[in-house]
């Protein structure tokens, strides 16, 4: 009976074991997607440069426009490290292709679910647990002119998306 009975525990430890690690693994899965940042009040402005860059005025018109500046707050996250955080900032001109020059810092990462994942241009902030940081811009200039249309701008961070705004050039 005894044999038995050592036979059956060991059984469930070995059961119960497979339990833990699953729960571990799943407890992890939940803290990375919990870490990840969230962002609010996007504004995007296209800005004409005067006096050789020293004056900056917010413009609507495509061809007067040097540069897309996009502004956004970094909300509070009460999970994630403080530390070192990327945001990769994906902006497709009205054609819907994406705007990028490696020359200007785009390049590829990998989404949640391992696909590639093309951006125009990646921030890196520092940030601290539990505080929110407002008024975090990213400029992107190009070489060539704005074409008139409507831009959509992505952000993500962890490979998941977590916020996207639009701006129309006339």
């Amino acid at each position: 009976d005894l044999e038995l009975e050592n036979a059956n525990l060991t059984t469930a430890n070995v059961e119960l074991s497979k339990d833990n690690k699953n729960a571990h693994a799943e407890a992890a899965r939940l803290k990375k997607l919990g870490s990840v940042l969230h962002i609010s009040n996007i504004k995007l402005e296209a800005i004409n440069q005067k006096h050789n860059g020293e004056k900056e005025v917010s413009t609507s018109r495509a061809r007067k426009a040097d540069l897309l500046r996009v502004i956004f707050d970094i909300d509070e996250n009460r999970i994630m490290e403080s530390g070192l955080n990327e945001i990769f900032v994906v902006i497709q001109d009205p054609d819907g292709n994406i705007m990028s020059n490696a020359a200007y810092g785009s390049g590829n990462t990998t989404d949640a679910n391992g696909a590639t994942l093309n951006y125009t241009i990646v921030k890196k902030i520092n940030l601290e647990k539990n505080q929110k940081m407002t008024n975090v811009n990213v400029d992107w200039k190009q070489d060539n002119s704005f074409p008139k249309g409507d831009y959509h701008i992505s952000f993500y961070n962890g490979g998941y998306k977590i916020g996207e705004g639009s701006v129309h050039l006339k």
